[in-house]
């Protein structure tokens, strides 16, 4: 386990599926870019025959080569033992355990054959696209805390530890860990967490979305005991002056598995959680010039196994 307690930015590159030949189906004659409807299977650099017969492209000449024939992503993997054989990935983290590397699954969090289904060819699988039905969608941060350190392009505040696949935080004041995202008309932040204890009766975790860094000013979906409350609730909550916009309660959610959802729209916020009260609150609320995404944890330990972030046209 190796504790982090730093602000620091890191700079990387946007998630990105990189489909093999035939490793997804298509619905309605419609594949990802690169790849064309062949016999109800998304085919890549003009593959034909049956899939599952030995004759895959497998993106060997449908990509740049980054390294030898038997390992063409250049990660150290071959391509026969590679969960994503096109695009490196050296950890071969696989967070839904479907075989298909995070870093060129369709859905990464949601593993089954309907989930990594893509309806509507834009990428993202139906069980993690927010609009499974609608092209544009796309996949620009999911994270699952393999590597053990804090991640790539991540913005740590507070006793963050990272290990056994989760960013667990300790009781303090306030802990923070976001990323920037993308400036787009709508997005969905998708995170999967558990409030493992609070201070004195209060605290909670927020999953942020439209977060400020520079004034810590956004949007959390969020469950626990926020100030004032005597109840637990699951509340939208103004993050730059901690005011709770929109709430509702809820059983003590004290080490219970969440799954956290926050719509923005041109309409405003929505939160999820699930398993409860599974039900959607609504808010208006600031949008930011500077858009991060990621946690907030106050007077309370928590953990996290992941974060996605899904961007829409």
């Amino acid at each position: 386990m190796r504790a982090v307690f730093c602000a620091v930015v890191c700079l990387s590159g946007c998630y990105a599926p990189a489909y093999e030949d035939c490793q997804i189906s298509c619905a309605g004659n419609v594949c990802p870019s690169g790849l064309s409807c062949v016999a109800g299977m998304c085919r890549s650099g003009g593959a034909s025959g049956v899939c599952g017969q030995g004759n895959r492209d497998g993106g060997v000449d449908a990509v740049v080569r980054d390294g030898s024939p038997s390992d063409v992503d250049g990660d150290g993997i071959p391509n026969t033992s590679d969960n994503c054989p096109t695009k490196s990935n050296a950890n071969q983290a696989d967070e839904d355990n479907d075989t298909l590397g995070d870093v060129c699954d369709p859905c990464p969090w949601s593993g089954t054959t309907a989930d990594n289904h893509d309806s509507d060819g834009d990428g993202v699988g139906d069980g993690c696209d927010p609009r499974p039905n609608v092209v544009g969608d796309r996949i620009v941060l999911f994270e699952g805390f393999a590597g053990g350190v804090l991640p790539p392009g991540a913005m740590a505040v507070g006793p963050w530890m990272f290990s056994g696949g989760t960013a667990s935080t300790v009781s303090g004041p306030q802990s923070t860990l976001v990323w920037p995202i993308p400036i787009t008309s709508a997005e969905t932040v998708f995170a999967h967490g558990t409030l493992d204890q609070v201070t004195n009766g209060k605290g909670d975790v927020e999953v942020l979305d439209a977060f400020e860094v520079a004034n810590a000013r956004g949007i959390g979906c969020s469950i626990g005991w926020p100030s004032g409350a005597v109840q637990p609730l699951m509340f939208l909550l103004d993050t730059g002056p901690n005011v709770v916009l929109s709430s509702m309660q809820m059983t003590a959610p004290l080490g219970i598995q969440t799954t956290f959802r926050i719509d923005r729209t041109a309409m405003g916020f929505q939160c999820k959680t699930i398993p409860q009260p599974n039900t959607v609150i609504v808010a208006n609320g600031p949008m930011a010039a500077s858009p991060n995404a990621g946690f907030r944890v106050r007077t309370a330990t928590a953990h996290f196994d992941w974060i996605a972030v899904v961007t829409s046209q």
